[in-house]
This record gives C-alpha cells, structure tokens and sequence, in this order.
C-alpha cells in the first residue's frame, strides 16, 4: 500500500521526525548529532540562497550545489559526513 507524503512540507518541518528516526535506529547520540548538524546546515544553505525548502521544490542541483559549498568549506571527509 502506498503512503501518501505532503509534497508541500519543509525540510525544518521534517526535523523533529527525523531525529525521532535515528533515535529509534539505536544511533549513537554522537551520530544523531552529527545527522541533526548536517541537516541544519543544508536548511540554512537553502534559505540563505532563496533555494525551495518544500520537498516539492528541493531538486537534485540544490543538494549538488550544497555539497559544492561544503567542500569549500570543509575538508572532503568531513564535507561527506554531513551530507550523508
């Protein structure tokens, strides 16, 4: 059977589920944190560059463009951590 998903939802709007989803994985606390910070960090790259934050409107440049501004930021191990 098929779930129906709010195309229309905000990745902020998504947060709270998602840590309830790592925490129900038995993630470590440190790992969990680790998600969270990478989640933080692409919502306010998304809103600092006017990119959509509705699942609807996220497209697979917005996370390209993303993972190009972290490696200039971070170095590629830690750029990959928090995509993943």
């Amino acid at each position: 059977m098929a779930t129906l998903v709010d195309l229309s939802i905000t990745v902020e709007d998504l947060a709270s589920s998602f840590r309830r989803a790592l925490l129900a994985q038995n993630l470590s606390p440190r790992t969990v944190q680790t998600y969270g910070e990478g989640l933080h960090l692409f919502t306010k790259f998304l809103r600092d560059k006017g990119m959509p934050r509705t699942l609807s409107g996220i497209k697979r440049g917005h996370v390209e463009d993303f993972i190009a501004d972290l490696l200039t930021r971070f170095k590629p191990a830690t750029a990959n951590n928090r995509y993943r």
